[in-house]
């Protein structure tokens, strides 16, 4: 019995591994396709040679064989005296001869369902046809699909032999159809119009190739979508941060120019443009961010007494409701190295030491290379009494002075970016304190001033003068009490408010002046930060650590000062130039604060 039941097994296992057992019902109908969808039968002739076919009719004299030779189907009799012997074919090698034909191809990808369905037959054949000579073949085919699956399906694309992300794949596309298109304009004049009519065919192809191109840009969005998601869910934050940035330059640079044309009317057609889905796709980044990184718990370096460690890493910089034609446009994201920064401005006490040290040693070894020669680095801020004082901040100075002042501190200026991220943090604030616009009148500025003055004469109303006993005889209402001005003039740099408010009210209501507690970024002066200015530099600008043109006409400056009225300035993404303002109504009012990179 244990001999029959062996034998039997050996039948079956033979039968399996083989595939000869495989029925036309148990394939898939992707697979039936694959095979033919009627008995096949190999017929082995005497002479050696070997036909198949399905059986159409057999007598005791003759076989009736049906044979199929590509598209073409036709009938053949063989006499019995002819055939040595007749098998049943083995489906699983016409499953074989079918799969053989599936081919990865060396210069594109395909599209998700053509990867799974090549990876369902592979699998079904490897799972049905145990040990046919072709498993292997099937099973290295069945893993290179796998792989290019996986690239798509993670956004790639092949595009001749290579693979690109999707934005560069898309670029490569749009700049190909653009040359097409500019071809087409150069040869044929006019055929841009809607009313050409000397070449038809042309203007057909010119119009389709306008059409390929615009279609290019509107399927981009919709696979970030789904791509962005996925990179963030595997940590890959600085990749999908890279490929969102390169997109917001790839739509900035080339869709909206190939779109409107010439400038005016690129800002007409930017106003029909739901720029804010790049900006909720950036917001992804630094919210994942924010999850992957509890800054609260990390210890911060010890740095140098006064100056705030901040912590980097992402951040959203410009202004997401601004146009082509602001200087903050666009918004876009940024991630930078942990650096320190001053907490507030550099005192007229401070800078007066980097005076005395030049006036001293004659050392001039911290002089930018471009500053003019024998630099005089001397303030005009100090030729004004309410200006010199010794805690208040050094106002009057160029970029030079500043640069210099900064290096022989063994520090340096900070960037736009950096700049930026103090004052408005990761939360995209609009003022360095917050969103609260009454808050202003915590700041030095004419405004905030005369809000403070209101609010001083509410908390601490001033006593109404006496009066006079003629006075009281005639029944004359005394003079009111005079109102508190404040002087407009800075603050001292390390005190948050003025002397005249510093009283207990006051403390109680004032808010932090950044998301990092630094002082008078608002207000109190503008402060000079390390790159030259270029009102398109936002469109262009690296993803980490952006440190401006690398030429230009003048530097920047942040944040506003004592004199300034426009509230738009104070916001934390404002951007100002010296150029023609190196003194406001003859008043100086531009200083600094310095920053220090982190020494590994």
């Amino acid at each position: 019995m244990r001999r029959y039941v062996t034998a039997l097994v050996l039948i079956m296992l033979s039968l399996g591994s083989s595939g000869w057992a495989l029925e036309l019902s148990e394939l898939s109908e992707e697979a039936r396709r694959m095979v033919p969808n009627e008995p096949i039968k190999t017929i082995h002739l005497k002479d050696g040679s070997i036909v198949k076919g399905a059986i159409e009719s057999e007598t005791d004299e003759q076989i009736l064989l049906k044979i199929s030779k590509g598209s073409i189907t036709f009938n053949r009799a063989y006499p019995r005296e002819q055939v040595a012997k007749i098998e049943e074919a083995d489906l699983c090698t016409f499953f074989a001869a079918g799969l053989e034909k599936i081919e990865l191809d060396d210069k594109r990808s395909f599209e998700s369902g053509q990867y799974e369905l090549a990876i369902k037959l592979f699998e079904e054949f490897i799972a049905k046809c145990g040990s046919h000579p072709a498993v292997p073949e099937v099973r290295n085919k069945l893993e290179g699909f796998q792989a290019e699956l996986g690239k798509v399906e993670y956004g790639l694309v092949k595009m001749d032999g290579e693979w690109y992300s999707p934005v560069a794949a898309a670029v490569i596309k749009f700049d190909r159809l653009s040359d097409s298109i500019k071809q087409a304009e150069e040869r044929f004049r006019g055929i841009d119009r809607a009313d050409f009519r000397a070449n038809p065919q042309a203007k057909q192809l010119y119009d389709k190739l306008r059409s390929e191109r615009r279609e290019v840009a509107r399927e981009l969005p919709q696979i970030l979508t789904g791509r962005i998601p996925i990179m963030l869910g595997r940590g890959d934050l600085d990749a999908a941060a890279a490929e969102i940035q390169a997109f917001m330059k790839f739509f900035v640079s080339s869709v909206i120019q190939a779109e409107a044309g010439v400038r005016a009317d690129m800002e007409e057609y930017f106003k029909g443009v739901d720029f804010s889905y790049i900006a909720r796709l950036q917001r992804q980044v630094v919210e994942a961010y924010e999850e992957q990184t509890d800054e609260r718990l990390e210890r911060p370096p010890r740095g140098e007494e006064g100056m705030v460690y901040i912590p980097g890493g992402f951040f959203l910089m410009g202004d997401e409701n601004a146009g082509p034609e602001s200087d903050a446009f666009p918004m876009h994201i940024v991630k930078l190295d942990p650096y320190f920064i001053d907490q507030h401005e550099v005192t007229n006490a401070e800078y007066r030491e980097f005076i005395d040290y030049i006036k001293e040693t004659g050392d001039l070894s911290m002089e930018h290379p471009d500053a003019p020669p024998m630099k005089d680095h001397t303030p005009s801020g100090w030729d004004s009494k309410s200006l010199d004082d010794p805690d208040k901040p050094v106002v009057g100075v160029d970029w030079y002075d500043a640069y210099a002042y900064a290096k022989w501190r063994g520090k340096r200026l900070p960037t736009e970016a950096e700049w930026e991220f103090a004052a408005r943090g990761r939360d995209g604030r609009q003022f360095a304190w917050g969103e609260d616009k009454d808050a202003r009148r915590f700041i030095n500025t004419p405004e905030g001033r005369k809000l403070l003055a209101e609010e001083i004469d509410i908390i601490n109303p001033k006593p109404r003068p006496k009066q006079s006993k003629v006075d009281q005889l005639r029944e004359i209402e005394p003079p009111p009490a005079p109102k508190t001005v404040l002087p407009d003039t800075t603050w001292p740099a390390a005190r948050p408010i003025a002397e005249q408010a510093e009283m207990s009210d006051f403390e109680r209501q004032l808010k932090p002046t950044s998301p990092f507690g630094l002082l008078h970024l608002s207000g109190n002066v503008s402060e000079w930060v390390y790159d030259y200015y270029d009102k398109n530099y936002y469109a262009v600008a690296p993803l980490e650590n952006p440190q401006g043109p690398e030429k230009g006409e003048t530097r920047v400056f942040r944040g506003e000062s004592y004199l300034e009225r426009r509230e738009s300035h104070l916001e934390t993404y404002a951007r100002q130039t010296a150029e023609g303002r190196g003194e406001y109504r003859n008043r100086p009012f531009i200083g600094f604060r310095c920053a220090k990179s982190i020494e590994e």
